[in-house]
């Protein structure tokens, strides 16, 4: 083996570069002391991340101003040493976040950057949903990243406020991922619904996204969208035109209220964007919403959809029941099938799932009746796998199991992954109960975890 040869320096411009930008930038910088061919190459690189290991002693005391004005200092110390191209900038610091000028000067540079890739991460340590009467301290997003930025690929946000046109996103005209969590839309008091016409977008993501006063009107009109991922509460959310979403993931929190329900025109400008999805994940209130918008529609099926998720499933809940069973039997093509349930209170687990809501369900017991018939008489013809998660041989749990293995054909696998609760002697309970159910495809198997 030979020694004293200096096989760092001797890499390529491009495998060095690579390095750096698998490092930290305070780490990238310190590269500088290993040879004269590494001293300053971090100044190249593409893209520049500051987020917590930028600084690392900063902490919110009695000294924060001097502390951000070192912080300060740094950053715009790297950003004027830096040349080259930039493609990517992430901002990741919520020091910054009552600091707005700050945050204004660097968007000022960036604006003479040609950037593709924009990250504003201002999310503190604890982080809330926004609600609609509850503002959290929010980093009030200046009208110059609609205008001078409309050139952008990515735009991520966190912990951000919208305050400007609700047409605004229609002038990101070569974005193709947008990512927006814990973003306020503070539109005054305009009826207009906040459009997000994007006609490149391919990913979007809203997570825990909410208006000031009211919840916002969404509609979404991407032709080439084909991952979406919904998380919060929206008065109305429309899917408007998205022929190739493939993948989407709607977990609708807070139920539906009594002064405001959501008909069945509320539900179908969801479902009506999910004819071509072929991997669906549902959980949150969306059972909820989806029973009650459902009492005058029949809605078309999801031809496409192959991998169907229920997560926060009651099984216990007359409301919860029907909705999965609704889904399900409208998935003619349905291959694999994955249930997580929900734990309600105790005495609630052994109830029937005829009797679990009472009389005063929105769902009326004919309805349901109906429902429990149809089932039983239905193939699910294409269904080859079936996980269901943290089972604790409730009546209801069970019977559902049973009806899954007296329905799928084709079923090759069933996954069951039992309560961390459960005794020795409930498993086996469990276990007997389920060796004595009745399997209509003679190559099922039932794995117990």
């Amino acid at each position: 083996m030979e020694t004293g040869v200096d096989r760092i320096s001797s890499l390529p411009d491009n495998v060095r570069e690579e390095i750096l930008m698998l490092l930290p930038l305070r780490d990238a910088a310190k590269a500088s002391l290993l040879s004269t061919k590494w001293r300053n190459l971090w100044a190249n690189i593409p893209c520049l991340v500051f987020d917590r290991s930028f600084c690392p002693m900063v902490r919110v005391c009695q000294h924060q101003d001097a502390a951000i004005g070192k912080l300060m200092l740094n950053l715009c110390t790297v950003l004027f040493l830096h040349r080259g191209p930039l493609r990517e900038f992430s901002l990741s610091l919520p020091l910054l976040r009552s600091f707005p000028d700050h945050i204004e000067r660097i968007l000022v540079f960036l604006q003479e950057k040609q950037i593709d890739g924009l990250t504003i991460t201002l999310e503190s340590q604890y982080r809330f949903p926004c609600f609609p009467s509850y503002k959290i301290e929010c980093y009030q997003l200046p009208r110059r990243v609609f205008s001078s930025f409309s050139r952008l690929k990515t735009l991520r946000l966190c912990c951000c406020e919208i305050k400007t046109s609700p047409v605004s996103f229609d002038g990101f005209r070569m974005l193709t991922v947008l990512e927006l969590r814990n973003v306020i839309f503070s539109d005054g008091y305009s009826s207009t619904p906040w459009s997000f016409k994007c006609p490149l977008l391919s990913a979007l993501t809203l997570d825990d996204c909410g208006g000031l006063f009211e919840e916002p009107d969404i509609v979404i009109e991407a032709p080439k969208l084909s991952n979406f991922r919904f998380v919060g509460k929206f008065s109305s959310l429309h899917l408007k035109h998205t022929p190739l979403l493939k993948t989407a993931i709607l977990n609708k929190q807070f139920p539906p209220t009594e002064h405001k329900k959501d008909g069945p025109s509320k539900v179908l400008q969801i479902w009506g964007g999910l004819a071509a999805v072929e991997s669906l994940s549902v959980s949150g209130h969306f059972y909820q919403y989806l029973a009650r918008g459902n009492q005058a529609i029949d809605l078309s099926p999801l031809e496409m959809v192959t991998h169907m998720t229920l997560d926060e499933l009651w099984f216990s809940g007359r409301i919860c029941m029907w909705s999965a069973l609704y889904m399900i039997m409208k998935a003619p093509n349905l291959q694999r099938l994955t249930i997580s349930t929900k734990k309600k209170l105790k005495q609630m687990s052994d109830t029937s799932t005829s009797a679990a809501l009472g009389p005063s369900s929105e769902l009326d017991n004919g309805r349901f009746r109906d429902m429990i018939v149809r089932a039983f008489g239905y193939r699910m013809g294409q269904l080859k796998r079936v996980e269901v998660k943290r089972v604790d041989g409730a009546k209801p749990e069970m019977n559902y199991i049973r009806w899954l293995l007296n329905s799928s054909p084709v079923l090759a696998k069933m996954e069951i992954q039992l309560s961390p609760e459960l005794s020795a002697a409930e498993k086996m309970l469990i276990l007997t109960a389920l060796n004595g159910f009745e399997r209509i495809s003679a190559k099922a198997r039932i794995i117990i975890t």
